[in-house]
């Protein structure tokens, strides 16, 4: 019996796998190529960076459309502000629609809560629309001065049948600072004083320069109060600045006994730009 050796048949097997390492080159090099494209193009980026982002080693995720969202609800509470203060905005529906929902929470819970130092136009608009409500009370704190206008106040939000008073509030949620021996004349905004040290403008009230005097008086929040006397006197120009605690009865007798003749003026609690080149 002859056996025929058939070359071809024998070679099958090896030039299979020679096409199959092949097409497993072709298939790498296409991705690759694939993944390089998608690298530059915009509107991979753009898929890419819709997706979910990792918020430190906790393994929770934030969409960003959601953080755009956010930082968009922040950026228009921002701008009604500003608009109120230009007079360009006078529906305050939506901050107090949020407002009284807050108190709302406060009242029903028997908590006791505080708003940080709001401008005028705010103010005014809340306790309106919270006045009227007999589920809730609402206190205004942190304004002295009453013969020359004080301005920023805080909100004070709780049951009315807690009993809880404005005098109680206000010497919970606001302290009083006297600061003498201020350079005022090579003194920077107070805005931009308080904002370098580290502060919040939330947390502080009306600003009264005495510039007969060199003296400056502030309403803050408690939880500012360490910062401001341990940087205030470092920060401000002067010799011998020194910052002291005053109650509110001594707040008020010391402004009572100023007059407008002293050099009296409100500050505007609004960061500047400063040119340095001056």
């Amino acid at each position: 019996m002859m056996i025929v050796h058939d070359a071809a048949a024998a070679d099958a097997p090896r030039n299979f796998l020679h096409s199959l390492r092949g097409f497993f080159v072709v298939a790498v090099v296409l991705s690759s190529i694939s993944s390089f494209v998608c690298a530059f193009h915009p509107a991979s980026k753009s898929i890419r960076h819709s997706g979910y982002a990792a918020a430190g080693r906790s393994g929770i995720h934030t969409s960003t459309s959601d953080t755009n969202q956010h930082r968009g609800s922040s950026s228009k509470r921002k701008l009604l502000v500003l608009a109120a203060k230009k007079n360009k905005w006078t529906n305050f529906d939506d901050f107090c629609a949020e407002q009284e929902t807050r108190a709302i929470a406060a009242s029903e819970s028997w908590i006791v809560d505080a708003t940080g130092f709001l401008e005028p136009e705010q103010s005014s608009a809340l306790l309106a629309t919270l006045g009227g409500r007999a589920d809730v009370a609402s206190l205004s704190v942190g304004s002295y001065r009453s013969s020359g206008g004080g301005r920023r106040v805080r909100c004070i939000y709780t049951n009315p049948d807690l009993g809880y008073d404005e005098a109680t509030a206000d010497s919970d949620y606001v302290c009083y600072l006297k600061i003498d021996n201020v350079g005022l004349s090579q003194c920077g905004p107070w805005p931009n004083v308080f904002v370098k040290i580290g502060l919040s403008l939330e947390t502080v009230g009306d600003v009264f320069v005495v510039s007969n005097e060199s003296t400056v008086y502030l309403a803050l929040a408690p939880e500012s109060e360490k910062t401001c006397v341990r940087l205030l006197p470092k920060e401000l120009p002067g010799t011998g600045v020194t910052v002291t605690k005053l109650s509110k009865e001594d707040m008020n007798a010391e402004m009572e006994a100023i007059s407008d003749s002293d050099g009296i003026v409100l500050e505007d609690m609004e960061v500047q730009r400063v040119d340095r080149r001056k």
